[in-house]
């Protein structure tokens, strides 16, 4: 939760904000209301919130002197001022302090919604953000981690990790609370979270992809579970670097998982159906109508896909990212993967690749 202080001399209008909109529900807690000016930069010296609002006009000090002051005792707070009237040049001044919104008085709801959040936005881009690996470890455990997904996920039903160039990804969207992170290999990465149950969280998740230009690439969505985040973040890579969304119905979207963590295994339709209790014609019907492709067209679309990122974007000698994806005749290999891209060969693209770099 982010701790937030009220500095009004007019406890009436104080106490309006703190209950204007559901703040607990937008991840904030009221840490202190106070109504004396004299006293506010010792209280926020001492509890550090993350956002002070304050009135501009009050009798001992005004907001924006309080608001200088604090930036010069190096409190690192977000600042919101608060007015009963517009006022154009106090609203300049404070601007060039770096206050964050502002809020005129009488507080009308869908304006303090939209401030809360705003702040959200640059509270989550302004938290340190903890680089999470993809293989289960005391990191999980840490107090920064626990605290960092508590805090993202209280109240939700679901999660999932969206993996790519997400940098302009708004924190809410279709009932989405998302922060962003960094996965192992300085991979940009959010783990986003929603109280949705689960067909309607995945379709919001997939219009929220649908919606951010350049690639991305969302993990399976799942119920709350911090110990699977590890799998998460590895299957949303999988998806961004595969380039295919995992299906909507849970069962089809565990096999396409499975078949990318083990795609360097020799396919096997009946030891897969055998591992998700299912018959062979089952499970080929059902994935052929969930995913539009076969099995054996999926798997074989993930090995090329995944060989064809690590052919440019690592050092790895072709003949053992062959072995990586499974394939040990790497004449046969090559063939798949120039139909694959068109007609390009491994060598050519990396040649390629290295000539524009």
């Amino acid at each position: 939760m982010y701790r937030f202080i009220i500095i009004d001399d007019e406890p009436w209008a104080a106490l309006g904000l703190s209950e204007v909109i559901d703040w607990n529900g937008l991840q904030f807690e009221l840490a202190a209301i106070e109504t004396d000016p004299s006293r506010a930069y010792d209280l926020i010296k001492q509890v550090q919130p993350d956002v002070v609002f304050t009135d501009i006009r009050m009798d001992k000090m005004s907001g924006l002197e309080l608001i200088a002051q604090l930036k010069r005792g190096g409190v690192d707070a977000l600042f919101v001022l608060i007015s009963a009237h517009a006022d154009f040049q106090a609203a300049q001044s404070a601007f060039k302090l770096g206050v964050e919104g502002y809020i005129l008085k009488p507080f009308d709801p869908e304006d303090v919604g939209d401030i809360a959040r705003r702040l959200i936005r640059l509270l989550s881009r302004k938290r340190k953000r903890l680089v999470f690996p993809l293989e289960p470890g005391p990191f999980y455990q840490s107090d920064a981690c626990v605290s960092f997904l508590r805090e993202l996920m209280i109240h939700q039903n679901m999660f999932a990790a969206v993996c790519g160039g997400l940098e302009l990804l708004q924190l809410e969207q279709d009932g989405l609370v998302c922060a962003p992170i960094s996965a192992e290999g300085g991979v940009t990465a959010y783990l986003c979270s929603t109280v949705y149950e689960q067909r309607d969280a995945v379709l919001a998740f997939q219009r929220l992809v649908a919606r951010e230009s350049g690639e991305v690439g969302f993990s399976r969505v799942r119920k709350i579970d911090f110990d699977a985040l590890p799998d998460a973040l590895t299957e949303g890579l999988y998806a961004l670097r595969c380039g295919f969304q995992y299906s909507a119905n849970p069962q089809t979207a565990a096999v396409q998982a499975y078949l990318c963590r083990y795609m360097a295994e020799p396919l096997r339709v009946s030891d897969i159906a055998e591992r998700f209790n299912f018959s062979g014609a089952y499970l080929c019907t059902l994935f052929k109508r969930q995913t539009g492709m076969t099995l054996v067209h999926f798997h074989q679309r993930v090995r090329m896909r995944w060989a064809l990122w690590l052919t440019l974007n690592t050092d790895d000698k072709l003949r053992d990212i062959a072995l990586s994806v499974g394939y040990d005749d790497y004449s046969y290999f090559g063939r798949l993967f120039r139909r694959s891209t068109g007609g390009a060969s491994p060598e050519t693209l990396r040649r390629n690749a290295a000539r524009r770099g």
